[in-house]
């Protein structure tokens, strides 16, 4: 994943089995994604069987995916650039 400039929002999605990501851009300013606005989401991490409440970890750049059914906490590094 390309590291974004300005906000990067996250998303689990089970029913995709996915996590996947958006980011707004200092000139966009507050207010809606560019997802909501009709953007599109980069899929950072695929294949995941029931992903639930994600975590990140901004020290280490590391997305923590916990799997509901497997009973598991996955640890993906995630790349800054």
């Amino acid at each position: 994943m390309r590291r974004p400039v300005g906000l990067t929002v996250l998303l689990a999605a089970a029913c995709a089995a996915c996590v996947s990501a958006t980011s707004t851009g200092p000139e966009t300013g507050p207010g809606p994604t560019p997802a909501a606005r009709g953007g599109t989401f980069e899929v950072v991490v695929s294949g995941l069987e029931a992903p639930a409440d994600i975590g990140y970890d901004t020290a280490r750049g590391r997305l923590l995916v916990p799997l509901f059914n497997a009973g598991e906490v996955r640890v993906y590094d995630v790349a800054r650039r």
